[in-house]
């Protein structure tokens, strides 16, 4: 399949572009500046600023666009930082629909998020309401994104798949990536609110999930997540526990008015395609063989 991915310099578009190529599909990076992508594949310019975002001719005979490509908020206080993210998360997403229509491609696979979820629900799943009143303006824009997006892909006969990823991981500077530097330098775990909590997902099971959505040609909204939801003293605990063999409880209070992060997104949905997301234990486990690839884990 010839799959079309925007957003190709970015860190999910190259672990994509590597997993799609290594199962032999035919992959087209578009991107800002095209001289930025790694690694032997075609590429083309690609601006959601600009008007056409893209060539329609470029987008011939490809099967499915994974839309990657999005502007997240610098500052949250400046207004040109919420008409950026209108231009480019909302009205961008549209003008590539546009831009796919002309050139006849049949399907997108589309990243969201699933921070969108309430945090008080528990574990949401893709029918639980949305509540992007949280650090509104991201959220606001991913959520007009998604309205957008349905409403042309349905003017237009494009089948979308909307894929709601959780707090992606496994980055190499994420925030357990930067607990585990900080306990094995043997320094304070530096969380300031241990009961924060998100639904850490593997960035390698983010790429599979895109790949499972292009190749199955779903349709419809998807969560792309772990399924569960670790707080940060969780997280710190098991970290321990596979390098330390440290048992130690590091679950805290945080106080009134503490934020308490994110919901857990159930990928029940995604799974019965096929997805099989990676637990938290083998993660951390990972996480550290990155680091240091002489580690194994302590069984406590």
């Amino acid at each position: 399949m010839r799959i079309a991915v925007t957003g190709a310099t970015g860190t999910v578009g190259r672990t994509f572009i590597a997993a799609a190529m290594a199962e032999g599909h035919d992959v087209l990076a578009m991107a800002r500046n095209p001289d930025a992508v790694e690694g032997q594949v075609a590429c083309a310019p690609f601006d959601l600023l600009q008007e056409p975002c893209c060539d329609p001719h470029i987008l011939r005979g490809v099967g499915t666009v994974v839309h990657l490509a999005a502007a997240i908020i610098m500052d949250p206080l400046d207004r040109a930082e919420a008409d950026r993210l209108w231009q480019i998360n909302v009205l961008g997403s549209g003008a590539l629909v546009t831009a796919m229509a002309e050139a006849g491609v049949p399907h997108i696979v589309m990243a969201s998020t699933a921070n969108l979820y309430d945090p008080l629900a528990g574990t949401a799943d893709e029918r639980s309401p949305i509540r992007a009143d949280r650090r509104s303006l991201y959220l606001g824009s991913k959520a007009a994104q998604e309205f957008h997006a349905a409403e042309c892909c349905r003017a237009a006969g494009i089948a979308l798949g909307t894929m709601r990823i959780s707090s992606v991981v496994q980055t190499g500077d994420d925030i357990i990536a930067r607990i585990a530097g900080r306990i094995a330098r043997g320094e304070d775990a530096g969380i300031a609110n241990p009961s924060y909590g998100a639904d850490f997902v593997a960035l390698d099971d983010v790429a599979s999930g895109l790949l499972l959505a292009c190749e199955r040609r779903l349709t419809g909204i998807f969560n792309l997540s772990s399924g569960s939801r670790f707080t940060l003293g969780e997280v710190e605990a098991t970290i321990r526990r596979q390098l330390l063999a440290d048992v130690r409880n590091c679950a805290a209070d945080p106080g009134p008015g503490g934020d308490d992060g994110y919901a857990a997104a159930d990928c029940a949905k995604l799974a019965a395609h096929g997805y099989e997301p990676m637990a938290i234990e083998r993660i951390v486990e990972r996480t550290l063989r990155e680091a240091n690839p002489s580690f194994h884990a302590i069984e406590a």
